[in-house]
């Protein structure tokens, strides 16, 4: 069983747009990529089907980058046959993430359309934005230049943060299993009390840098500074916070 991210690239947003690109990347929670395919659909036999072209979308294309698009409908492919190889790139036990509400369905109604099965288990299909919201990443603090709107580009800047994503929610569970084991209820609350300190003085430094008129180079790495490390206690609060929950539920 792999774990498979699937792009794809339209003209519409509904179930039953045209699809001119889909790429299939195989990775490892590591990052490590372990397969790829990527195929462009032709667009005629699309339209014969009965899926559709949204206007909004094409006047979307125009403001993306030609080279981009054009990358979309080179060497396009009879559906039939781009479909064929998506199947034999896939098994049937693979777990497929995308964003669930739009390249899973859209795919799926295409594979329908042209009297295919969908080469993997529905129970199988796994939502990327669902993965971001549990692990709380920033997804901000990630490089969107490689977002292209090139379905081979962006299945690999999905990999990138959905490991990310992935292997932090693991660490926390990691930890949360073994913190729990050796720490008492009331050194949670202390650590959550020093923790609340820590954050206010941080904040008191943060003030002052940012109320002086002539801020140095040094002076701004340092607010910098501050700023990220609030954002660790932040994040390490919310986590004895949820111990403490569990110590008290255990209680109760």
């Amino acid at each position: 069983m792999a774990n498979i991210m699937m792009d794809i690239e339209t003209l519409g947003t509904n179930f039953n747009a045209v699809v001119l690109q889909i790429t299939m990347v195989k990775f490892n929670w590591d990052k490590s990529i372990t397969g790829r395919i990527t195929v462009n659909i032709s667009i005629e036999e699309q339209l014969i089907k009965g899926r559709t072209i949204d206007e909004s979308t094409v006047n979307w294309w125009k403001e993306q980058r030609s080279d981009v698009f054009e990358s979309c409908i080179k060497e396009q492919k009879d559906p039939l046959e781009a479909l064929n190889e998506l199947k034999r790139f896939v098994n049937y036990d693979d777990v497929v993430w995308s964003h669930a509400t739009f390249d899973a369905p859209i795919v799926a109604s295409l594979f329908n359309d042209f009297g295919i099965r969908v080469p993997w288990k529905y129970t199988n299909a796994r939502d990327i934005r669902t993965l971001i919201d549990m692990s709380e990443i920033n997804l901000n603090d990630y490089n969107w230049e490689k977002k292209t709107h090139n379905s081979n580009d962006d299945c690999e800047f999905q990999i990138d943060y959905c490991c990310d994503a992935y292997n932090s929610i693991k660490t926390w569970k990691s930890s949360f299993i073994k913190c729990t084991n050796n720490i008492s209820r009331e050194q949670i609350i202390e650590k959550i009390r020093t923790l609340r300190n820590d954050y206010i003085i941080s904040g008191n430094e943060k003030n002052k840098i940012f109320m002086q008129y002539n801020q140095t180079k040094e002076m701004k790495d340092r607010f910098n500074e501050l700023h990220m490390k609030q954002n660790d206690i932040i994040n390490e609060i919310s986590i004895y916070e949820t111990w403490l929950k569990q110590f008290e539920d255990k209680i109760s």
